[in-house]
């Protein structure tokens, strides 16, 4: 877990399928710009164990590489195993560090987590999903807190 910052408030950051790699890093420029701009603890989790998918694989170009992806996807980048992430390791640690507000902020991939965490209104306060992927009008309506969705050119449009 990459950890930064010293704020009662919280933000889990949720990156997109490239995770955090040599390739990838502005992901910690962001958690620490976010840190430090608004007095915030900004919590970042390796989901994908160091089993990122690889830029260089994006998009695939054959059906053997999109079966290889739609696999990473049901396996490492499971829904499942994120939530299990933040309820089972992130959120006790939030808790027994006595955050006052959580928040989540995900982009693609992770835009998706983060209206998955905005349906639970008892633990976190707030979301927001930049380019969020597989969004739809389904999570829209199941949110409980307030949402920020910026979507780029092609991405559904919902109401928030």
């Amino acid at each position: 877990i990459y950890d930064v910052g010293t704020g009662k408030k919280a933000i889990i950051f949720i990156y997109d399928i490239f995770g955090w790699n040599e390739t990838n890093k502005n992901v910690f420029t962001f958690a620490d710009d976010l840190a430090g701009r608004g007095a915030f603890t900004v919590i970042m989790p390796d989901f994908y164990r160091n089993e990122a998918w690889p830029v260089t694989q994006f998009p695939p170009q054959s059906d053997l590489q999109q079966k290889a992806f739609n696999t990473w996807l049901k396996g490492v980048a499971s829904d499942i195993i994120v939530r299990k992430d933040i309820y089972e390791r992130v959120l006790p640690h939030l808790f027994k560090s006595k955050h006052e507000k959580i928040g989540v902020i995900g982009f693609c991939w992770g835009g998706k987590q983060s209206f998955y965490m905005g349906a639970d209104g008892e633990r976190f306060n707030a979301v927001a999903s930049i380019h969020g992927a597989w969004i739809d009008e389904e999570k829209a309506n199941a949110l409980q807190v307030p949402c920020y969705y910026g979507p780029a050119k092609g991405d559904t449009p919902v109401e928030t």
